[in-house]
């Protein structure tokens, strides 16, 4: 039977391809005839090979061949127009593209022929060194991002501690520089003593304590000498105590206790004005008066019994203490005194509650005839007492 012209009738079919023996059944076989062969080996290094033959035996090879970096290499197959077109029948694959190292049918190369071109080698290179520079740009500029949020981490998480350094820095120079002011300040000629003032003096003169410390105009304030000043003060007997307070921006003041003189005692020099405590007031060659004349009787100045005479009669208010011409204590408990013309007598016992004897005594005396010689007897104030007349 003829065929009609223009038919070809289609190509056999290609014949299966035998596969190739694969590494891991040779292994197989190799390792079992070694074990059959030598029958002297150990049974363990037996079994392990044919287990090592069989893991390989049962692990396929992959079919697919391994992917190229450059995946534009791949070439598709590539049907045949012809054969689709006549009556369904698929054609043979193509010939595969050659690659850029196949050489042309003009006797050159794809690579001679696109580098004659110039634009693809070019392209590539510039290319590349763009990307690399690229790369190179993006890698600082990560590298500062990194480094700048690594810093403001590290301040985030040390801010407390920076705040508290901070603080303690702050208060350490306020601290510096209020004394290095007040340093300055106190030891400047602007804070020198320039006037001296002296309060608290009723029987002493002012001006002569004054000129007593003199010495102390020019100094510093904080340079004043108390040593200095105690040593002049205390040729005034009647300074009893004494205060040194700083009057900026130049002044010194000075307050003076004075002793209170309540009596005189007679001595083979003369008269000498004492305190309760028994310190010399004044000195006398005669007797000064308006100040009683304590009778020692056998006592010592500054004993027990002269200092509670003296705590009495420091109790009796100015005018009255002008009246008393006479003071006597043989114990602390046995006070007396007389005041008046007519020569009235007190008692007073101890020098306890003197305050409230005083007030009791002012209140007896005038009840009666300051001419009249009686006798006030307020050793116990509550229950007080006249004798006489």
């Amino acid at each position: 039977m003829r065929r009609p012209p223009g038919l070809t009738p289609p190509p056999a079919p290609p014949p299966p391809p035998t596969p190739p023996s694969s590494p891991a059944s040779s292994t197989t076989r190799s390792a079992t005839k070694r074990a059959r062969s030598t029958p002297d080996a150990s049974s363990s290094e037996a079994r392990e090979a044919a287990t090592t033959a069989r893991k390989g035996r049962s692990r396929p090879a992959d079919p697919s061949p391994p992917r190229d970096a450059d995946e534009h290499l791949t070439e598709p197959i590539l049907l045949d127009r012809t054969a689709l077109r006549g009556g369904g029948r698929t054609a043979a694959p193509s010939e595969p593209a050659r690659t850029s190292s196949e050489p042309t049918r003009s006797g050159r190369s794809n690579t001679d022929a696109r580098g004659t071109n110039g634009r693809d080698t070019a392209g590539r290179d510039s290319d590349g060194r763009r990307s690399g520079r690229g790369s190179a740009s993006e890698l600082r500029r990560a590298v500062r991002a990194r480094r700048r949020y690594e810093r403001q981490e590290a301040r985030r998480f040390t801010q407390w501690s920076r705040r508290r350094r901070i603080s303690w820095l702050v208060g350490l120079g306020v601290a510096v520089g209020l004394v290095v002011v007040v340093l300055l300040a106190a030891y400047s000629p602007l804070l020198s003593v320039r006037t001296i003032e002296v309060t608290g003096t009723s029987r002493l003169d002012a001006a002569t304590v004054e000129a007593a410390v003199s010495d102390q105009l020019g100094r510093p304030l904080a340079l004043v000498d108390e040593g200095a000043i105690r040593e002049e003060l205390s040729q005034f007997p009647l300074i009893k105590s004494f205060a040194i307070e700083a009057l900026p921006p130049s002044g010194l003041g000075i307050r003076i206790v004075e002793r209170t003189p309540v009596a005189q005692v007679q001595t083979p020099e003369g008269w000498n004005v004492v305190d309760p405590a028994g310190v010399v007031v004044q000195s006398s060659p005669q007797q000064v008066p308006g100040y009683p004349v304590y009778d020692l009787a056998g006592t010592q100045l500054g004993g027990a019994a002269f200092t509670a005479a003296g705590t009495a009669l420091a109790a009796l208010p100015a005018d009255l203490l002008a009246q008393v011409t006479n003071a006597t204590a043989a114990t602390p408990d046995s006070i007396t005194f007389t005041f008046g013309a007519a020569g009235q007598r007190v008692v007073w016992g101890s020098a306890e509650q003197s305050a409230l004897k005083t007030l009791i005594l002012q209140r007896l005396i005038a009840t009666q005839d300051p001419a009249r010689a009686v006798e006030y007897d307020v050793s116990s104030p509550e229950s007080p007492v006249i004798r006489g007349g």
